[in-house]
């Protein structure tokens, strides 16, 4: 009996090895998520007031969701929350490219197909394990008519890093997803 457990735990693990990682991106209400990152350097953001958000927290890191949006499409700092380790965020700051983030231009009122757009939010450092190379987030959508309301997104955790530029973002995305999960381009 001890054998074939044994054996069955090897062949267990062992289609549990075999599955194909590949490159790939998340869909979302407004298109494909290509990146998501936490860094824990200073981001920029022009016009932001601190004041109009709850950011009391001691430190702070800095979480960005990187996407292209379907044609047409328009994105404000209102359209999405970021939930991690239960805590839920505001959107803070948008860019497109990789300009610098904006709070002052809190709407981008038509997007530009195969552009990457992105959405900055500001999270309690102390939700994040310092060790870990990725962390669980889900964007919430706030203003859900139907549709996709949540995605589940991996995000990388970069350190001290700056977040990675769309040039830099394979056309395929940055997640790795299994073979099967994989969104097509």
């Amino acid at each position: 009996m001890n054998i074939l457990k044994k054996t069955a735990f090897l062949l267990f693990s062992a289609v549990i090895l075999t599955v194909n990682l590949a490159a790939g991106t998340i869909p979302f209400r407004l298109g494909k998520v290509y990146a998501a990152e936490i860094t824990c350097s200073r981001v920029n953001v022009s016009g932001l007031k601190t004041s109009s958000f709850k950011l009391d927290f001691p430190e702070k890191s800095y979480a960005a969701v990187t996407a292209k949006l379907q044609p047409g499409r328009s994105l404000s700092i209102y359209d999405f929350k970021l939930r991690i380790a239960g805590v839920d965020y505001p959107c803070v700051g948008l860019r497109t490219g990789d300009s610098s983030f904006s709070f002052s231009q809190w709407k981008i009122s038509s997007t530009t197909p195969g552009v990457f757009y992105s959405m900055l939010f500001i999270i309690d450092s102390a939700k994040i394990n310092s060790d870990v190379k990725s962390v669980e987030g889900t964007l919430l959508y706030n203003l859900s008519s139907g549709g996709i309301v949540r995605t589940t997104i991996p995000f990388k955790v970069i350190k001290s890093s700056a977040f990675t530029s769309g040039a830099n973002i394979p056309d395929k995305g940055m997640f790795k997803l299994p073979e099967k999960e994989k969104s097509s381009k």
